[in-house]
């Protein structure tokens, strides 16, 4: 009997649940570019569900990329031998229905929200597997995103991920707003929104009524105004942030995020946090693209520093 044979039949899904996991709404971007602040404002909104950082399409897109790696092979060896694109994106979509069910079953026709920085590598291929998905490029000053990576290196939570200089953490914040801003090219405009992280900060209402909209959520003032006070900088510092719903290995236990997650939560921090050199390379390695996405060498265009 083959194993196909012997696997589980598919778990019979409602309509409203079905909905929520065919369109979430992905938030990627760079590391330390405000994508945490912008899931825990998007899980404030009513029915909203979601966890920690799922890394399931960096575990699984690369699977998904070596097909076309097969079809460049003159001996074709590859997944391609045993699955058929068609047959295998399936079952990629059936583990991401099993992998989130249990956030989404707690709140039928719920909005759910998934943040894991990296996807914004992987974004073609997370629309491949759920072409209905939704997502949220956050941008924020490439010196500010290096500053605070440089940060999370010197931290025993950070220190096995972040770069250790300021070269490869430019290069790392290039290559995800690269790829993401790629990615968006082609991606039709009720399914994508780009929020600067130094603009949430200076109106948060008006990034939350963004978000809203591109959710299909009917936010009223009042609501926005309560999700903006619930996630204020100050009140999540203190609290080391608003605890996640962990499922898993991890089930059951409500972890706050770790010392120095928060830090000062100002855009312009880096004139301080960094050296004039290190400024000076980021902005060598980083400018032509700053520009494309809003920034000039005094930070967010349209905005005055404070310093």
């Amino acid at each position: 009997m083959s194993l196909i044979q012997n696997s589980q039949p598919k778990q019979r899904l409602t309509r409203p649940i079905l909905k929520s996991l065919n369109t979430p709404v992905f938030i990627v971007g760079a590391p330390r570019s405000g994508t945490t602040w912008t899931q825990r404002l998007l899980l404030s909104f009513p029915g909203a569900c979601g966890g920690p950082e799922s890394w399931f399409f960096v575990a699984f897109a690369p699977a998904l990329k070596t097909y076309e790696e097969c079809d460049a092979r003159v001996r074709r060896d590859g997944l391609s031998n045993y699955w058929s694109r068609k047959a295998f994106i399936e079952e990629l979509r059936q583990l991401w229905y099993k992998t989130m069910l249990s956030h989404v079953k707690a709140s039928p026709s719920a909005l759910l929200v998934e943040k894991t920085p990296p996807h914004a590598l992987c974004i073609d291929e997370i629309r491949k597997i759920l072409p209905d998905s939704r997502f949220i490029h956050v941008i924020r000053d490439s010196r500010a995103s290096v500053a605070s990576m440089l940060a999370a290196n010197r931290t025993e939570w950070g220190k096995d991920w972040a770069p250790d200089n300021a070269r490869r953490a430019a290069l790392q914040w290039s290559r995800y707003v690269l790829s993401a801003k790629k990615s968006f090219g082609t991606l039709p405009k009720n399914r994508c929104l780009e929020l600067h992280y130094e603009d949430m900060l200076e109106d948060p209402i008006s990034a939350v009524q963004r978000m809203s909209k591109l959710c299909g959520s009917d936010l009223g003032p009042e609501a926005v105004r309560r999700i903006v006070r619930a996630q204020d900088f100050a009140k999540q510092k203190e609290s080391r942030g608003t605890p996640f719903l962990r499922t898993g290995e991890l089930n059951g236990k409500s972890l706050r995020e770790p010392e120095g997650f928060f830090r000062s939560g100002t855009p312009d921090s880096w004139r301080t946090d960094l050296s004039k050199e290190d400024q000076t390379l980021i902005w060598n390695l980083t400018g032509d693209i700053m520009r494309t996405v809003g920034y000039n060498k005094r930070g967010r265009l349209g905005r005055r520093p404070r310093y």
